[in-house]
């Protein structure tokens, strides 16, 4: 197997014999020769054997030199030819074998390198003599053990052909430089192995590009967290260890609470931040051999593996929670959040995956439904309830296709002169095998499950119609006030434009509807929500605020929105008496919202006493069972028709 370089090659075997000062001089002497055999045949004509024969004979001569020289040059020209025509397939596969690789090498039958061409030192920070007449294991690299090499020199004395077999070695800054070699063996005419030949590549940038693609599909690239698609596989080698070590694993769900006011208040640059900062405190909560995962916009996972007890996922929730409710400084103002955990335990309540994610799921919703920042061990009974929630939902959606809903309606009397137009109607399910399911119930699963938009239009058209039918028969102005629930709100659909088209298409005049919003809106400094708002008034739709006195709304917010009705929550009506707290707070209430212009509604009214103080007090309407119950419309249309003016 030859050792010399293409480049060898090309010196030892030149294009052509003469070089160019050398081919000049004969084409000289060919021209002059030709010259001198033109004359010395003239002079033949003139005379063979007289004075001037020398000159016949030196023309001769000279002739036949040039004839000569012109031959060499013929001759020359052809063998380059011939030569340039053997080089050329030789120059074409260097060329590409420079765009291919970044060197090229070749061995003995003992693996000795015997030449390395191309950019090897540039590309190895190594020399070629440094490497020749050495065998591959004695290539500088860190990443490869014994048994690799042996596996390795396996493959070559088997005569097999490699590739990409890497190797890597650290630069001066420490940084790894990745190499990746291949060849084939070598044969002679009478086929024995004469040794290796291949090429080498410096594949550090392709490898660097690969790493950060890799890292950028298992990490969250804000936090740099481990996401959603690494997560699971976390989760799972700490459940084969905690099975190898009779060991408890604990998953904690946990969700940020009030994050979207700080994205809808500061921006989501500033919500970013907030991410950042919170996913920090969550790391120096947890110990260093545990995991903390993104895998939402707000939602993150912490795995603690190799629980002996339960004791340390208690200390360390409880430290989450003090750690997140900090505030957060941010360009602005201070953001400040809480959080709510959900926790479950492998192998208590589930043993795979998927199973500890529900569980975990299940107990962080039980944390939001408690009030928020707090944490929630998986229970039974909240397996129970989730069941019982999908149950629920199933049968939510066959009530609106079977016509189980109906409204009912309770009479809103006027303190003022006794009389009755005004109601409030309030959803109602009959249920063909459980009977009556209140709506505390089922509200509350159609508001998780977005089936609360299809239920409010089914009630909104079905009021208006009644409404219609009211103002017709028993007063111009009869008006009816519908409930919308705040995730209708948060979750804005297409109603108020359906709703609007209705009161219209209906020849409903202003004052006809009341939409009833919580109190807990006003605290929303969200445009969205002001806007909707505005949205319904200016549609001709009143707004009246419900339990009002329950949450911490101020005046300003309620002047912003001009509100119409402000409905006294009935847990102070039930305790109004003479000389009580819940009286003074009453007619607190109502002194504020006159000065206002917003007119008061008292719910819950059950005696003559409440009654009595209430109109005392200047309160404007009153609902309660001290006037009636809710009923269907037939029965309501009768009281209507039937009920004594109260005094």
């Amino acid at each position: 197997m030859s050792s010399q370089s293409p480049q060898r090659v090309a010196a030892a075997n030149p294009s052509h014999f003469f070089f160019p000062p050398l081919r000049l001089a004969l084409l000289l002497i060919a021209c002059w020769g030709g010259g001198a055999l033109c004359l010395a045949l003239l002079v033949a004509n003139v005379s063979a054997d007289g004075p001037h024969a020398v000159w016949l004979w030196l023309g001769l001569a000279l002739g036949a030199a040039g004839l000569l020289a012109a031959l060499a040059c013929v001759l020359d020209a052809r063998r380059g030819a011939r030569q340039q025509a053997l080089l050329a397939p030789e120059q074409h596969f260097r060329a590409l074998t420079e765009l291919a690789c970044d060197w090229w090498w070749e061995q003995d039958s003992a693996y000795r390198f015997t030449y390395i061409g191309g950019n090897f030192e540039s590309t190895t920070g190594q020399t070629e003599a440094a490497l020749l007449g050495k065998t591959r294991w004695e290539l500088p690299c860190s990443n490869l053990g014994a048994a690799d090499w042996a596996a390795h020199r396996a493959l070559l004395d088997r005569r097999e052909a490699f590739s990409n077999f890497e190797v890597s070695r650290p630069d001066g800054q420490g940084r790894l430089v990745h190499y990746a070699i291949s060849g084939q063996p070598v044969f002679d005419a009478q086929q024995r192995f004469i040794g290796y030949r291949g090429v080498g590549n410096n594949i550090t940038s392709r490898r660097e590009a690969e790493e950060a693609t890799r890292h950028l599909a298992h990490f969250d690239p804000l936090t740099d967290l481990p996401n959603r698609s690494l997560f699971p596989d976390r989760v799972q080698t700490e459940i084969l260890r905690a099975q190898r070590n009779n060991r408890k694993v604990a998953l904690l769900m946990l969700d940020l609470d009030h994050f979207k006011q700080i994205n809808d208040t500061l921006g989501h640059d500033q919500g970013d931040c907030l991410l950042v900062m919170a996913s920090q405190r969550l790391r120096d909560c947890v110990r260093s051999a545990d995991t903390v995962a993104r895998v939402g916009g707000d939602e993150f996972m912490v795995i603690l593996g190799d629980l002996e007890d339960l004791r340390p996922v208690e200390t360390i929730a409880g430290n989450v929670l003090q750690a997140l409710c900090q505030p957060y400084p941010l360009t602005g103002g201070s953001g400040i959040v809480s959080a709510s955990i959900g926790i479950a335990v492998y192998p208590d309540d589930a043993t795979d995956v998927a199973g500890l994610v529900k569980r975990a799921d299940q107990s962080m919703y039980a944390a939001k439904s408690a009030g928020r920042n707090r944490f929630s061990f998986f229970t039974q009974e909240l397996q129970d309830q989730a069941e019982s929630r999908i149950w629920l939902t199933q049968d939510i959606r066959s009530a609106l296709r079977e016509n189980q809903f109906w409204v009912a309606y309770q009479p809103i009397h006027s303190f003022k002169d006794g009389s009755v137009h005004k109601a409030e109607a309030l959803i109602r399910w009959q249920h063909p095998e459980r009977g009556l399911v209140e709506p505390s119930v089922f509200v509350p699963v159609a508001e998780s499950t977005g089936l609360i938009s299809e239920i409010s239009q089914w009630v909104f058209s079905t009021v208006a119609a009644q409404a219609q039918a009211w103002r017709a028969s028993h007063h111009s102005d009869f008006q009816v006030s519908i409930n919308k629930s705040p995730v209708q709100f948060y979750r804005p659909g297409g109603d108020q434009v359906t709703w609007h088209q209705q009161l219209r298409e209906l020849g409903l005049g202003e004052r006809s509807i009341v939409v009833e919003i919580a109190e807990s809106l006003l605290l929303n400094s969200s445009q969205s929500i002001a806007q909707q708002i505005r949205a319904i008034r200016s549609d001709g739709i009143q707004v009246s605020i419900d339990d009002f006195g329950s949450g911490a709304s101020s005046l300003a917010n309620l002047q912003a929105h001009h509100i119409d009705y402000l409905k006294i929550d009935q847990g102070f009506v039930r305790k109004i008496a003479p000389d009580s707290d819940a009286l003074a707070l009453s007619q607190a209430i109502i002194a504020m919202a006159h000065k206002l212009g917003i007119q008061v509604i008292a719910q819950g009214v059950e005696t003559q006493e409440q009654a009595d103080l209430l109109r005392a007090a200047g309160c404007d309407f009153a609902q309660g069972y001290l006037f009636a119950r809710p009923m269907d419309a037939v029965s309501f249309d009768a009281y209507l028709r039937s009920r004594p003016r109260l005094s």
